[in-house]
């Protein structure tokens, strides 16, 4: 899962542990080979 936003909050908020979970089975992607602009996000996200 991606979890880079986690990161960066952590890295902020001057955290050196960041708790996870781990999936018993890894969950298909949401999206594969799409642009950007495909995706179905408001554009304010982008």
């Amino acid at each position: 899962m991606d979890g880079m936003h986690r990161v960066v909050k952590a890295i902020l908020e001057s955290r050196t542990h960041i708790p996870a979970v781990r999936f018993a089975k890894t969950p298909a992607p949401d999206f594969v080979n799409m642009r950007i602009n495909d995706l179905p996000y408001p554009d304010e996200i982008l």
